[in-house]
């Protein structure tokens, strides 16, 4: 805070009410021409006198850089913070929320924060004029609704974001909402973020408003105003939320940003607590959430959150809807994600589910691979796939496991290189390319297994390497 505003704060004090009647009775003719609606829908309103605003204006380049203003500046600024302890008890007096506006006016004028509010009036009249914009706030209508006039694009999304709804479907709900966001984006007005930003102040009253919402598209406006997500306060209230939709939308909010974000352990653990409380609540929910935040960049926090839940909820048939949802294909897109999940499996101790998810995981793969030699496609490359550090994994178990199987499929591989020309299949020496996949992921898995010998005199036999 400047020494401005310091200075300002104690001058005050020495301040009384009657000396800034001309400017209240100013303010309050204004607030008379407007109805509560316009408020909060207009885009700052000028209530203050004018030549109040000419002094702002004046003051306003030196407050940006902190420079040190005379007297004459400080008691002015002075003036300005006694207007919003007058307000202020107006609005608790009154019962009115229209009494915070020239507050929010203020505020933004000298680019203060609403936290700053708490130094001016005392913490009795701050929480019950927090308890008014909790009761504005829970009976305010600000539905969205796209005109007919709209573009066509934008109407159909809006009926499948409507249909969503009424199915509880993410997918189509989402699509509409993240087509908003990249195009004019879905932020509160002016005078509705700062009262959001107050009511923030006691985060019991915010979760308490975000809980009462089952409108998503709304939700996006208001959980976007926390700018830290990560704090533990707030986390501790929403893990103990009913509203699905606000716990999904939270994860969104936080991985939907910057792919080099990182979390520390207590926040890795608040995380997978949000997406358990998902799943206790509705796990279709929770299967489709996991599905579509695996879109997002930063794969390797998603993936140990989503990891540490599953291993924390220890349901096989989850696991396996995951995968049979999610499916396979060539691209390595979720690489991080899937390897992430399993790691935190395996750091979790849960050996069990890991075993079973990547067995799983190794029946997809081998059918995907099949699949792949069977069909018409040309095969241009290795088929590496999301899975494939799983597989490597699944490969090494076997080894130090089963070696004798290890080396049977190891020269089962080799064959289907070697004796390519006897299947009939499409472009059968493009489909080497199968085995070579078979036999990359393989020698993965032996390298990793650094301590084991076996004499491998077999395999270089078949491949003409002996001696």
């Amino acid at each position: 805070m400047s020494i401005l505003i310091d200075s300002a704060l104690k001058e005050m004090k020495n301040i009384s009410g009657e000396k800034l009647i001309n400017e209240i009775n100013t303010i309050l003719g204004v607030l008379k021409t407007k109805n509560s609606e316009a408020l909060l829908n207009d885009n700052k309103i000028e209530v203050l006198p004018e030549d109040m605003k000419n002094q702002i204006n004046q003051i306003k380049p030196k407050l940006a850089r902190n420079d040190e203003l005379g007297e004459c500046n400080i008691n002015f600024v002075a003036k300005l913070l006694k207007l919003t302890e007058i307000f202020a008890v107006k609005s608790v007096s009154n019962n009115k929320f229209e009494y915070i506006y020239p507050i929010s006016v203020i505020f933004y004028n000298l680019n203060l924060e609403p936290r700053f509010l708490r130094q001016i009036i005392t913490e009795k009249v701050f929480s019950k004029m927090n308890d008014i914009i909790f009761e504005l706030f829970n009976r305010m209508e600000d539905e969205f609704v796209v005109p007919e006039s709209a573009p066509y694009f934008e109407r159909e999304s809006f009926k499948k974001y409507q249909n969503g709804m009424r199915k509880q479907n993410l997918k189509d709900v989402y699509f509409f909402i993240e087509s908003v966001e990249r195009g004019k984006g879905i932020y509160t007005n002016f005078f509705v973020d700062f009262l959001a930003r107050l009511l923030l102040l006691e985060p019991q009253k915010y979760f308490s408003f975000l809980e009462s919402i089952n409108e998503p598209f709304r939700l996006v406006k208001y959980v976007n105003i926390i700018k830290n997500k990560l704090n533990e306060n707030f986390l501790d209230l929403l893990i103990t939320s009913n509203n699905k939709w606000l716990i999904f939308e939270y994860l969104r909010q936080i991985f939907k940003g910057s792919s080099y974000l990182k979390f520390n352990e207590n926040e890795i653990k608040m995380i997978s607590s949000l997406f358990e409380r998902i799943y206790f609540i509705n796990e279709d929910f929770f299967v489709d959430g996991v599905l579509f935040l695996a879109r997002y960049k930063n794969k390797k926090y998603l993936g140990i959150g989503i990891g540490a839940a599953l291993s924390n909820i220890n349901q096989e048939n989850l696991v396996k809807r995951i995968l049979d949802s999610m499916g396979i294909n060539e691209r390595t897109f979720n690489l991080d994600l899937w390897t992430f999940i399993a790691k935190k499996i395996k750091e979790t101790g849960n050996v069990k589910l890991l075993k079973f998810m990547t067995q799983n995981i190794f029946k997809k793969w081998d059918m995907f691979l099949v699949d792949y030699f069977e069909s018409d496609k040309i095969v241009t490359k290795l088929l590496l796939t999301d899975y494939l550090n799983l597989v490597v994994y699944y490969f090494q178990e076997l080894l130090l496991n089963n070696k004798n199987e290890f080396l049977r499929l190891l020269g089962e591989k080799l064959d289907l290189i070697i004796d390519y020309k006897s299947f009939w299949v499409k472009y059968p020496s493009r489909k080497r390319f199968i085995g070579l996949t078979y036999i990359y992921v393989m020698s993965e898995a032996w390298k990793r297994v650094i301590d084991l010998e076996f004499n491998v005199k077999k395999i270089a036999n078949k491949l003409n390497l002996g001696s």
